[in-house]
């Protein structure tokens, strides 16, 4: 019966079931596998079918949102603006352009028309996209419309994403997939393919895959079952761990519960981490070790996701461990009875939690520096406000130990001070508090001097200690939970691990100098060969080289680009250059990244052999060189041309200041922790500045200071400069090329208190929105347990005074950033006008002297100026032809600006335009040079414009300075709302003592006002309240003894006339010598007998009369009620606390009445000038023992036997009554109460009560 009971249990029977399911799934890979071997063959062609359908499926769609678009172009009536990522251009019906988008590119739509039908769609191959194509035909010509598909180029910045829709398909069958629309691959066992259709069933292009790989699918399937076995087992664990709670519940040691919890949540960590949980089942940012790894705790925390679990699970011990301690209070039971031998244990283990504290405090601060230093993330490169979605998860790991630290650094506190109440009972909280504060931080000091490496700063340990101190003292002078106690702590946590953060990243910086300067050092002739011949290697291996110049192609500048681009070469800071070269020796494409030099081989020198690949080193100056290779581009063995490659190794020359963003080699330090932008570099040679990067000159005394540095063992040093009135950090590094000593200053401006504040505020917003959504989740929590909200008058007052300074400080905020950038915008157009009205002045004058294509350049030359020219629509020239020679940018103007200028006669025309994801500004200006009409373009692409104040630093600014003044606004609301309503709270805490009986409450308040008058009215109420009472007890006492005296006189009148004639007849008879006198005798005594009985009983019913009123006896639970009863003088200012052998401990008795001898204590204690109050209550064997220790001015030995009498009191307006009353109580529960001592400086009051 048993065993059914327990096998029908449902949690029993889940976990039977997940271990049956584990079983099984052990055995069924081998099957599976098997039979996959067996029928490979037809499960190769369903995969290879999979494959076709995606692409054709993903075909499809793109076909259908193509002539979604195309549809909507109007017959050519309007500009297309439908979206950038579009291509769409209209013809008339001689094929001549009439409209086109801004990304538009050369269409020979004559050819097009040719070869397919309106609304047919087809593949346009470009060298650097292949485009899905088409057109219909219009009453005025054609429309032509195309969506990019696959970019062809490279571009590793972060303007930059991959586009390639066969990505998913690819990475879903693990394979890789190509379009050919022009030649394909020999197609084998290693390689597949299908022919792909268009709408109107027309080959477009032909897919080529790799065959799906038999060893693939089987390691596939093997993966899939293994994860599956992991989840199980997961599963399994996690049920059990469910169960094991009953366990620990049981558990009456609170201390061995918490341990037995401990340790299950570490097994239960070990078993995710031995099955790489979640790392295996999910690929993510989150789960990649590049973004974040550490060696530490055998792979506990090797990425993000990974840290997220082990700090969690830390978390969680941590939290049991304090809940368990606060429940239970063990420290009174550990050490031994022993003066002597216990104030040694208590030094010891005070020692042992001090160092326990410091060391966490290394430990966290080495946390967070890892964080820092093991991680590829830059939490304060760039000023962006939005985090990526790793970053927003490291900040959340980042917060997630702040609180970590901050919880364990208050425990071990709260241990320290309770183990020094232990140690010096005789001194008061504050003394002990001052004491311990003073030695914490003295050996925290000590602490960071002994390390080599402190983990933090000394700031932020002084910090941090004194919070620690000022929240254990509040909390303890509080005594309950309060949920303002869990928003600090969250606040101080996240305030430290920022501090800390930004502590390790200033140090990090640092480090980057070094990193930098080496990078810009660190270029080698050995290593640019072998870069080179690596780009000879794979250029004359290219499949869309060797098509073109076997067809004689056209668009060759377009594929020396994309062949740049895919290379290393895009990444190095290096000027370098790429020609395409025909057969006839003739160059047909090229591109120049700044440096556009050709060279002229020598192809008639017999001794010159161009056969192969040869890279030859020219000097170009004294400290210069260019290395150039060639290679032939063969097929079938047969030479169709050469591709070469110049590179420049210039020491004049940093290799990045003229780099256009899009570019990875413009940003060289982006994995540094240093924007770009920030560095000033200095570049001496021979002692003479040869080259710079920044935005300030450096002044003679920097340069001396430089030149004359005494390196001393080694060839680098660090420098600190005044540069602008501004302290910056140098690091120098000098080394010697030939005859030539050189000299690298590498520099970083120290942060203003602006940029500081910027950068905490930035993760603290992050952090903030944590924290709000923990409050919003126990408020939740809490609104669903008791179906109501509860909002105080104090938060009322503190969320209204927030929202009524908030809203039109962020109203500010917005509109000082958008006239800002408005300003912005303007200068920069300003100053791009400026350019176009000197380029213009300048061609004007020299128009009749100069041809025109002469003349542009000899402009851009003389001016310095980068720039454009349209004719018509038509590009005719530009200083950065390569750029549109490439297709980066379009050859044709911006059709707004042609509207604008052409059709609407404007002059000039500002707009914002793009490259992929990077946006600049350009202006056109219209010019007129020998009567004929030409239109400049110049943008802030290549021409820098200096702006009176940066959009970064604006956002700086903004940022910093108005999130500091939001802080600021929420402590001063904070602490007016708390200034206001704290009348108001002691108001209700006086309400409460006086509904509890307690008359002796006064509320003190001194300032002026209608708050003033209110509480007076209130003390002036409770007197009144207080005499009325005792005039009103005095009176009901007089008037129930008036009525209790005639109630008596009338019953005992009563018994006494019978008596009175009884006797009188008696008397009668003895007198007469009556023969009945004796009957009379024994009858008269009877009936005087049975009277005395009724007076006697009259005499009982006035005794009962007199006595206190009834007890109710209940079950009543103490350790609550005195919680409850101290909470009633929580505004008096006292320091009161409370102290239970018991989490519980209950008592047959009174509760008011127990309540209100409570009350009355502690209230004498006050009024005998008590600023620490200490109650404790045990339960010893069978009895409950309760003490009141207070340090007041104490009872004198005279009056020790007289205070609990009735009527005595050594207060002038004291009835004497209270203590009366209470001891009276206690008796009347069987219990005793005593003076247990009494000094000049302490009173401690002890009362039993047996069980």
């Amino acid at each position: 019966m048993h065993i059914i009971k327990y096998f029908t249990q449902k949690s029993n029977l889940i976990i039977i079931i997940l271990l049956a399911a584990l079983v099984i799934s052990s055995f069924l890979p081998p099957v599976i596998i098997e039979n996959k071997k067996t029928n490979w063959i037809r499960t190769r062609h369903e995969l290879k079918e999979n494959i076709e359908n995606d692409i054709k499926h993903a075909v499809k769609n793109y076909a259908e949102k193509l002539f979604g678009v195309l549809n909507t172009t109007a017959d050519g009536s309007r500009h297309f603006s439908i979206s950038n990522d579009y291509v769409m251009i209209s013809f008339d019906k001689n094929f001549q352009m009439v409209k086109w988008s801004a990304n538009s590119f050369s269409v020979d739509i004559p050819i097009i028309t040719k070869h397919y039908l309106p609304h047919e769609y087809f593949f346009y191959d470009t060298p650097t996209f292949l485009f899905l194509s088409a057109y219909k035909v219009t009453p005025k010509g054609y429309d032509f419309c195309a969506i990019p598909l696959i970019r062809k180029y490279t571009l590793n910045s972060k303007y930059s994403d991959n586009l390639n829709f066969t990505q998913k398909t690819a990475e879903k069958y693990s394979t890789k997939i190509e379009l050919q629309s022009h030649h394909s691959k020999i197609i084998d066992g290693r390689v597949s393919g299908f022919n792909l259709d268009n709408n109107k069933n027309n080959f477009i292009a032909k897919v080529i895959y790799d065959t799906p790989s038999q060893d693939v699918q089987l390691n596939e399937i093997a993966q899939k079952f293994y994860l599956m076995q992991s989840v199980l087992l997961f599963f399994i664990v996690c049920l059990f761990v469910v169960k094991l709670k009953k366990f620990f519940y049981s558990v009456k040691n609170s201390f061995m519960s918490a341990v037995y919890f401990s340790i299950t949540l570490i097994l239960f960590r070990a078993v995710l981490l031995i099955f790489r949980f979640p790392a295996n089942f999910i690929s993510t940012e989150l789960t990649d070790p590049a973004c974040f790894s550490s060696t530490f705790a055998f792979g506990a925390f090797r990425s993000p996701v990974e840290l997220f679990i082990s700090l969690i699970f830390i978390l969680s011990i941590l939290v049991i461990i304090i809940r368990q301690y606060l429940v239970a209070d063990p420290l009174n039971k550990l050490f031994p009875k022993t003066k002597k031998i216990k104030t040694i244990s208590i030094y010891l283990t005070s020692l042992i939690v001090v160092l326990f504290y410091l060391l966490f405090w290394r430990a966290s601060g080495a946390a967070i520096k890892s964080i820092v230093f093991d991680s590829s993330i830059r939490y304060f490169q760039d000023a962006s406000f939005i985090p990526s979605f790793v970053t927003l998860f490291m900040e959340l790991n980042l917060f997630i130990i702040g609180t970590i630290t901050v919880l364990f650094c208050l425990f071990l506190l709260h241990i320290l001070i309770a183990l020094a109440r232990l140690c010096y009972q005789k001194y008061n909280s504050k003394s002990i508090y001052i004491m311990l504060f003073v030695a914490v931080q003295i050996l925290g000091l000590l602490f960071d001097f002994i390390q080599k490496q402190p983990q933090g700063n000394h700031f932020v340990r002084v910090v941090l200690i004194t919070f620690s101190f000022a929240f254990i003292y509040k909390y303890e002078s509080i005594r309950k939970s309060n949920f303002l106690f869990l928003i600090v702590i969250l606040i101080a946590s996240s305030y430290l691990s920022i501090v800390i953060l930004i502590h390790h990243n200033s140090k990090l910086e640092l480090k980057a100098l070094k990193l930098n300067t080496s990078e810009l050092t660190r270029s080698n002739e050995n290593v640019l060969t072998f870069t080179i011949a690596r780009f000879l290697s794979e250029a004359a291996e290219n499949d869309e080289l060797i098509y073109k110049l076997k067809n004689r192609s056209k668009d060759f500048d377009q594929l020396a680009f994309a062949i740049w681009s895919n290379s290393r070469f895009e990444q190095l800071p290096i000027s370098s250059n790429i020609n395409i070269i025909n057969n006839s020796k003739k160059i047909i494409g090229s591109f120049s990244f700044d440096y556009s030099e050709n060279y002229i081989w020598d192809w008639n020198n017999p001794t010159e052999d161009f056969k192969s690949q040869k890279i030859i080193p020219i000097n170009l100056t004294k400290s210069s060189k260019v290395l150039r290779g060639i290679t032939p581009v063969r097929f079938e063995n047969k030479i169709l041309g050469y591709v070469e490659i110049s590179a420049i190794i210039d020491l004049n020359s940093l290799g990045f200041e003229n780099t256009p963003p899009i570019f990875s080699s413009s940003n060289l330090f982006a994995n540094t922790p240093i924007n770009i932008n920030q560095l000033k570099i200095f570049d001496f040679q021979n002692d003479s500045l040869k080259n710079y990067y920044t935005d300030i000159i450096i002044p003679a005394h920097a340069v001396k200071s430089i030149l004359n540095f005494r390196f001393k063992n080694s060839d680098e040093a660090w420098l600190e400069l005044l540069l602008n009135g501004k302290r910056n950090v140098f690091y120098l590094y000098k080394y010697n090329i030939k005859d030539i000593r050189r000299i690298i200053a590498v520099g970083l401006e120290e942060k203003s208190y602006i940029w500081y504040l910027f950068d905490f505020f930035k993760i603290f917003f992050v952090h903030s929105l944590f924290i709000l959504f923990i409050v919003s989740g126990i408020y939740v929590f809490f609104f669903k347990k008791t179906n109501r909200l509860r909002y105080s008058f104090r938060f009322q007052l503190a969320a209204a005074f927030i929202i009524i300074s908030l809203v039109p400080i962020i109203v500010l905020a917005f509109y000082f950033r958008n006239i800002t950038n408005e300003k912005n915008l303007n200068s920069i157009y300003y100053k791009l006008a400026k350019r176009a009205d000197n380029i213009e002045e300048y061609l004007t004058s020299k128009a009749k002297v100069v041809g025109n294509t002469e003349l542009f350049s000899e402009a851009a030359n003389t001016l310095g100026i980068n720039y454009s020219v349209y004719s018509d629509k038509f590009l005719i020239y530009s200083s950065k032809k390569e750029f549109y020679s490439a297709g980066l940018i379009s050859n044709y103007i911006n059709p707004n600006a042609f509207e604008r200028l052409a059709k609407e006669e404007q002059k000039e025309f500002v707009t914002e335009e793009r490259i992929e994801n990077y946006y600049y500004h350009s202006l056109y200006h219209k010019i007129k040079l020998n009567n004929k009409i030409y239109v400049l373009k110049i943008s802030d692409l290549f021409n820098y414009v200096q702006l009176p104040m940066t959009g970064t630093e604006i956002d700086v600014f903004l940022f910093g300075v108005y999130s500091f003044a939001i802080i600021m606004l929420l402590f001063l609301s904070t602490f007016f709302a708390n200034q206001i309503s704290s009348p108001i709270r002691k108001l209700i805490q006086a309400t409460k003592a006086v509904g509890s009986g307690d008359l002796n409450v006064e509320v003190d308040f001194q300032k002026q006002g209608e708050i003033k008058e209110l509480v007076d009215g209130f003390n002036k109420m409770v007197k009144q309240l207080k005499v009325t009472q005792n005039d009103l007890a005095a009176m009901e006492r007089e008037a129930a003894w008036k009525e209790m005296a005639k109630q008596v006189a009338h019953e005992i009148k009563n018994p006494l006339t019978p008596m009175k004639l009884s006797i009188q007849q008696l008397i009668a008879a003895k007198n007469d010598e009556s023969p009945k006198f004796d009957e009379f005798f024994y009858k008269i005594s009877a009936t005087i007998i049975k009277q005395i009985d009724n007076l006697k009983n009259i005499a009982s019913e006035f005794s009962s009369f007199a006595k206190m009123p009834s007890i109710n006896i209940q079950s009543v639970e103490l350790v609550g009620l005195l919680n409850q009863t101290l909470t009633i003088f929580n505004d008096d200012g006292i320091d009161l606390s409370l102290e239970s052998s018991e989490k519980e401990i209950w008592l047959a008795t009174d509760g008011e009445q127990f309540q209100r001898s409570i009350i009355n204590m502690i209230r004498n204690s006050i009024q005998a000038n008590s600023k620490k109050i200490f109650v404790s209550v045990r339960q010893i064997a069978t009895f409950i023992e309760l003490k009141i220790c207070d340090n007041g001015i104490g009872i004198p030995v005279g009056l020790r036997e007289k205070i609990f009498d009735r009527s005595y009191s050594t207060k002038k307006d004291g009835m004497g009554i209270g203590l009366y009353l209470t001891k009276r109580f206690v008796e009347s529960m069987n219990g005793k109460i005593e003076i247990e001592e009494s000094n000049e400086f302490s009173t401690i009051i002890k009362i039993t009560f047996p069980i």
